[in-house]
């Protein structure tokens, strides 16, 4: 999550929807204009840089209200992003497989494939992507773009911020058609276990 004092707005970063390019694209817009300026200094000399006010990759806007109170939140402009459940669980797999530093790397890993994680994922193991925009059981986001439309919809968020529209590529696991990743039953597991987000959010596996 980025919050920018300077140009009022919450991004809420949820995992596996573009949220490190989003990041970058509009992390100087919350800096001090100092910061900037000083950040160009380090990097040319090799230290630690300053970084925009955050409260860690994945909070959850519950949690910013309970913490700064819903009259400041409501002042500012939040947006997230979101993604169909099963292109997200097996974009999900592929990122944890091919990074040995993710905590789940080593368990996941050691699964047989895919379909064996999307059983290990349903069996508790699984965090609704509504999760991080709902607050006492509302959505609160002011918009919640979709991945699939990721450039349409990030550039309505820059303009709604009132910053330049640029998207860098990062942090990105190779493009395929989910649907051939699964069969019948695992297809079907997903849609019991993301029910809710597949209902709120309008998403199909077809």
């Amino acid at each position: 999550m980025i919050i920018s004092q300077k140009r009022q707005f919450v991004f809420v970063h949820i995992f596996k929807t573009a949220g490190t390019s989003i990041k970058r694209a509009v992390r100087r817009y919350a800096m001090p204009t100092w910061h900037e300026s000083a950040n160009f200094v380090f990097k040319r000399i090799g230290v630690p840089q300053f970084g925009p006010p955050s409260k860690g990759d994945h909070f959850k806007v519950s949690d910013l209200i309970a913490e700064i109170g819903r009259p400041r939140f409501d002042r500012m402009f939040s947006f997230a992003f979101v993604r169909n459940p099963w292109d997200w669980e097996l974009s999900h797999y592929r990122y944890i497989c091919k990074n040995e530093s993710h905590p789940n790397h080593a368990e996941v890993s050691a699964l047989k494939d895919f379909s064996e994680y999307v059983r290990w994922r349903c069996d508790g193991r699984f965090q609704l992507q509504e999760s991080f925009v709902i607050h006492e059981g509302k959505s609160v986001v002011d918009f919640v773009g979709r991945f699939e439309n990721l450039a349409s919809d990030f550039k309505y968020a820059c303009q709604r911020i009132g910053i330049p529209f640029r998207l860098p590529r990062l942090n990105a696991t190779r493009n395929e058609d989910y649907r051939s990743a699964y069969d019948e039953y695992t297809s079907g597991l997903i849609s019991q276990t993301y029910q809710s987000d597949i209902a709120r959010f309008a998403y199909s596996f077809r």
